[in-house]
């Protein structure tokens, strides 16, 4: 009996253990899922209700087409277009189904690159996306649109590309567009951008991004645990860019760069009622739709229509003319042109010489301009003006300061220079040339527009009008920026004598370009030397306005290094106002 009691003594005992073990064990498993619970609900509860949020319902942005850009008659010089971009994310995906998915793809869309299935898997526990293929055409990305609802872990993401339908042609004036760049990042991200957005960087798209840029939709996509696609719905819908309709006409603009084709030079040509500018031509040029090849032989993203200084040469004596006659110059004193300055006393000044050192004889302001004597404008500098009184009017003409166009950096030229100054100076800035004039082509053909006009210079404009998302139209207005305060009579002087360069078959400086007489065109020659590492070489140029009783055209062009202005730049002009006026009669 004794023995019996020991034996369930132990037993017990060994049971009570047992118990004991048991509920010790219970107390740990317990301990453990309430400290995973803690964890996966405390810890990682929002990373784990994101991943699920995101396997069920994804907030996905709709891309906004970029606005417009269009010439002055609504033919398109900057358009977007629609991209498709493919993506996969392995995310909640079997490896079965994803190579699945990924054999189709490869067999549907051959411009995809496919990674091998492994790299993919990698990335199953991430939200995050593979890129497969991207700016894909409507054609090659629909074959697998259809198909998306069946291919657990593809993405399918329309974008959209900016395109350039004239290419090189109207470059200068709409800009591009290109990546944001690395030091840019986080401003772009606070102003809303994501960091595959494309953005303006030069000129137009650069200066109306805000405007051109729209802004993004959102749609709520859901897909079930294995990752196909349930259904979509749009949230907000994207709102499409402003569109910006230019003063320039693209028939114009095209002429304009065939004209100059290979040959480094400016074509500009303005309403000089207004200030708009109907084409703007610089060569070199490059392709907006391929900017990254503006660097290489043969091209450049720089535009030498507002940003190179050049001599403006003969041109400026409109400047100088101007200056005398404000100063009560009389249109009928003479001066006896000997071709050289030995006339006036002066020796040993190579600079101080007309045309081959031809003599004009008697001249007047009339015929000084007609033949473009330089002999006379050195003594009315020096002798009836002086130098502050021509810098004056030159400031009053636009140059030494940025017209304002708005197409982005833009070189002020240059009008007098500190320091001393000597009767060399002032000779040469009579006739547009020496140290201190330098001036833009734009500021060039501004400042004859003002001759053209009655004597008002304008802000060039080169955006007619802005159509904004919501409808609203804002039309460009005039923008006046300073008077000439010629009297009638010296205006209409001037008219005659600008005119007659042209007119004047005789001695007229642009007589040779032969334009048609009914045109009334009158212009003025410039022919400035320029130092370069081979030498000295001689710009051309030549300036003009039709027609002179009632102008509503003003052109420069301008050939780099080729020789004097009347023989090579006033030809160019005139096949330049040829196709004006062919364009005016067929389709307008």
């Amino acid at each position: 009996m004794f023995g019996d009691r020991q034996k369930a003594t132990r037993e017990q005992s060994h049971f009570l253990a047992r118990i004991t073990v048991l509920v010790l064990c219970g107390l740990c498993v317990l301990g453990f899922l309430t400290v995973r619970i803690v964890y996966l609900t405390v810890g990682r509860g929002q990373q784990l209700f994101d991943y699920s949020e995101y396997n069920m319902l994804r907030r996905d942005k709709i891309p906004a087409p970029r606005g417009t850009i269009e010439d002055r008659y609504g033919r398109l010089l900057a358009i977007s277009e629609p991209r498709f971009n493919l993506s996969v994310n392995p995310y909640k995906v079997r490896k079965e189904q994803m190579a699945e998915t990924l054999e189709r793809v490869a067999a549907l869309c051959p411009q995809a690159v496919i990674p091998p299935l492994e790299s993919v898997m990698k990335l199953k526990r991430s939200p995050r996306r593979l890129p497969l293929a991207v700016n894909l055409t409507m054609a090659e990305a629909l074959p697998l649109m259809e198909r998306q609802a069946m291919l657990p872990g593809l993405h399918v993401e329309q974008t959209f590309a900016r395109a350039y339908p004239c290419g090189r042609v109207a470059a200068f004036l709409t800009g591009y567009v290109s990546a944001i760049l690395e030091n840019e990042v986080q401003g772009r991200l606070e102003a809303g951008y994501d960091l595959d957005d494309t953005v303006g960087k030069a000129s137009l798209e650069s200066k109306y991004e805000a405007l051109l840029r729209g802004e993004k939709g959102t749609q709520i996509v859901r897909r079930d645990a294995f990752g196909f696609l349930l259904d979509s719905r749009v949230e907000s819908n994207a709102v499409p860019g402003s569109k910006i309709v230019l003063t320039v006409d693209v028939d114009l603009q095209t002429a304009a760069c065939n004209l100059l084709k290979d040959q480094s030079g400016v074509i500009v040509a303005m309403d000089p009622r207004n200030g708009e500018v109907l084409a703007m031509a610089s060569s070199p040029g490059f392709d907006a739709g391929f900017p990254e090849q503006a660097g290489r032989e043969g091209n450049s993203s720089w535009n030498k229509a507002i940003r190179s200084g050049y001599a403006p040469g003969s041109a400026f004596k409109i400047v100088t003319a101007s200056a005398y006659l404000l100063a009560g110059g009389s249109t009928e004193r003479t001066y006896y042109c000997y071709g050289t300055g030995s006339s006036m006393g002066i020796q040993n000044r190579p600079y101080m010489q007309c045309d081959a050192k031809r003599s004009h004889g008697e001249v007047n302001l009339r015929r000084a301009i007609t033949v473009s004597c330089n002999m006379y404008f050195f003594d009315v500098a020096a002798n009836r003006v002086g130098l502050d009184k021509l810098i004056e009017t030159g400031s009053v003409f636009g140059f030494g300061q940025p017209t304002g166009i708005g197409l982005g950096a833009e070189s002020p030229g240059q009008l007098g220079a500190p320091g001393a100054t000597n009767l060399a100076d002032l000779h040469m800035l009579a006739v547009g040339q020496g140290l201190l004039i330098l001036a833009t082509p734009l500021q060039i053909v501004n400042a004859y527009c003002a001759l053209a006009n009655g004597g008002t210079i304008f802000v060039p404009q080169v955006v007619k009008r802005m159509v904004l998302a919501s409808g609203e139209v804002a039309e460009s207005a005039p923008v006046e920026v300073s008077r000439i305060p010629w009297t009638p009579a010296q205006w209409a002087i001037l008219l005659e004598d600008f005119r007659n360069v042209v007119a004047d078959t005789r001695s007229g400086t642009g007589r040779n370009a032969g334009f048609d007489p009914a045109m009334k065109v009158a212009g003025k020659t410039s022919s400035a030397e320029r130092a370069t590492s081979q030498g000295k070489v001689t710009d051309a140029g030549f300036v003009c306005f039709a027609p002179c009783d009632n102008p509503e055209i003003c052109v420069y062009v301008l050939l780099e290094g080729v020789g004097h202005g009347g023989e090579f730049a006033a030809p160019v002009a005139k096949q330049f106002l040829d196709e004006y006026y062919r364009l005016k009669k067929t389709q307008r």
